[in-house]
């Protein structure tokens, strides 16, 4: 009997995992580029700060349309069994927790240099400003290294295969 196009594939979890984190990665590389966005529009005029607070609803939607798929199915799997999901020793797993060492590594220089800066000049910009940066900074590194991190992967999975 051949196959009808309704049926549903089974699922792997290895694949909705991996999608899950690498959603996420790019959802918080989108948050880092909307704090970097909320530190600017005190840089720039009251019309160019409008125009990017709208870019700014944008991004926090494209963020949800981006995530949502991905949290409904990790979710759903993890309700359907609970020890697929349990594991943190995976590849992307590990490359995450590398990245959020080097990210605070970057955030904490970043601070320093922030602390220097703010004792000789940009005195007069909120406080609300330099929290921004620091919060950009913190995640978009998390999210370059990750990135950096788990680039080529598939590629070096492929020549595996082949040798």
């Amino acid at each position: 009997m051949p196959e009808s196009k309704h049926e549903k594939k089974p699922v792997n979890p290895a694949q909705v995992v991996d999608q899950f984190m690498q959603r996420t990665i790019i959802g918080v590389a989108l948050l880092a580029l909307k704090h970097a966005g909320n530190a600017v529009q005190y840089l720039v005029s009251d019309k160019v700060s409008h125009w990017i607070g709208w870019g700014n609803n944008a991004i926090s939607l494209m963020i949800v349309l981006l995530l949502f798929p991905a949290f409904f199915r990790y979710f759903r799997l993890r309700r359907s069994d609970p020890s697929v999901c349990i594991k943190s020793d995976g590849f992307l797993s590990q490359m995450f927790k590398e990245a959020a060492a080097r990210a605070f590594a970057i955030t904490f220089v970043t601070l320093l240099v922030m602390v220097l800066v703010t004792q000789k000049a940009l005195q007069d910009l909120p406080a609300a400003f330099f929290l921004n940066i620091a919060v950009a900074v913190c995640i978009g590194s998390l999210a370059a290294a990750y990135f950096f991190l788990t680039r080529d992967t598939d590629d070096e999975d492929d020549d595996a295969l082949e040798g």
